[in-house]
């Protein structure tokens, strides 16, 4: 009988995902589409299809395991072999009882909880029972923050703050994406010595160039004000190679990447995410508009894997869609940079004889200072907005 073994493909540039779920059973009959699993990392959910058809003979990984690109997470009798054999029964029930495990509590209840085994273990290091914990997970799964929400500094946390609280008050719960992200956030913020600086580019003859092409360039392919910021901002990146680095604390190194990946920060109903635009120096406005489009779209419907949002080199985040004069981001450590991009607005400007309205567009760089020091944060906000108000240096 012919059977194959399947290992985790190209994960992005995440190493040891945690399992999120299994949607599979030994004996279930799959395709090529069929999600096997799901891996949980920085801000995405990656399903794992299986890339062949045939019948679950073995699951090789657990909920709760920690895989990387190449290991084997599933063995498949395939259909060439089924042709031959009577094809197993498919025993759907398994599933639901992998992820509703009967559990014992530390105070002696049984009960039907969403938890990996490792979690479960975990609940009773912590001697929390898991009848208490309210799983805040995909499908109401339990998290490792769950529990240690529960656990005796953060009780004390919360009972403080609860005296303080009123009838009408209400408690939100944080959405999956801040619970993941937020830790990355607060750790490059309290590392990263940041630096803003605050600029703006004249863009009237671009706004205008832009205008011309509402016709000729519509729907997701419509070409508005950030896909000419990402080819103004890589034009400036390689004059300034610093900004479009890594540092390297640990070596004590700057990591100077030839490579363009653009982050494009997406405002989405659980929260921001930041999916990559890769090798974005190589693609035309039109193009860089709409991979824009599909990204964004993905980002909002949570559809992005873990290889649209892994491998940036630089970031962007806008807000010019909804308001705002100017805006503080936090660098997306290891990089050294990110740029903040504010709403266009109506300003006179003197052109040597009388004042003309023009379109101003402010914008902010954040930048390391360890590695650059403000006069150079100065030049390359002055080498931007220079390139913005005259695309045409994009060919120099």
């Amino acid at each position: 009988m012919a059977k194959q073994i399947v290992n985790i493909p190209n994960i992005g540039d995440f190493k040891e995902v945690p399992v999120l779920e299994l949607f599979v059973s030994v004996g279930e009959e799959v395709t090529e589409e069929s999600s096997i699993l799901s891996l949980e990392s920085a801000k995405a959910v990656t399903d794992i299809p299986t890339g062949i058809s045939g019948t679950v003979v073995a699951l090789l990984v657990g909920e709760g395991d920690l895989v990387s690109e190449g290991m084997p997470f599933v063995e498949i009798e395939t259909i060439e072999a089924l042709i031959k054999d009577e094809p197993a029964t498919p025993v759907k029930e398994q599933k639901t009882e992998n992820l509703n495990e009967e559990d014992e509590s530390p105070r002696g209840k049984s009960g039907l909880y969403h938890a990996t085994p490792s979690l479960r273990q975990y609940a009773r290091d912590k001697k929390i029972p898991l009848d208490r914990v309210t799983g805040t997970g995909p499908h109401g799964r339990i998290l490792k923050e769950d529990i240690d929400s529960l656990v005796s500094p953060k009780r004390e946390e919360t009972s403080k703050v609860s005296q303080s609280m009123r009838s009408e008050d209400e408690r939100v719960p944080l959405s999956r994406i801040q619970r993941l992200s937020g830790p990355h956030i607060l750790d490059s913020w309290q590392k990263i010595p940041h630096v803003t600086q605050f600029d703006e580019a004249d863009i009237t003859d671009l706004e205008d160039f832009r205008r011309t092409l509402k016709d000729e360039y519509t729907g997701a392919a419509k070409i508005r004000i950030l896909p000419f910021i990402i080819q103004a901002l890589i034009s400036s990146l390689r004059r300034h190679p610093a900004f479009n680095a890594e540092f390297d604390e640990i070596a004590g190194e700057l990591i100077l990447r030839r490579q363009y990946h653009i982050g494009i920060a997406v405002d989405t109903p659980d929260g921001l995410v930041v999916p990559v635009i890769h090798d974005a120096d190589t693609k035309s406005t039109s193009e860089l508009a709409l991979e824009l489009f599909e990204l964004s779209s993905r980002a909002r419907e949570g559809r992005l894997n873990a290889t649209d949002i892994s491998g940036g080199t630089f970031t962007i985040s806008s807000l010019g869609g909804i308001s705002g004069t100017g805006f503080t981001p936090i660098i997306n450590a290891p990089q050294t940079a990110i740029l903040g991009v504010s709403r266009t607005k109506k300003t006179p400007l003197w052109d040597g004889q009388t004042f003309k309205p023009r379109d101003v567009l402010p914008f902010s760089v954040a930048y390391d200072h360890r590695v650059i020091d403000g006069a150079a944060g100065a030049r390359f906000t002055r080498d931007l907005s220079k390139t913005l108000s005259d695309i045409r240096r994009i060919l120099l």
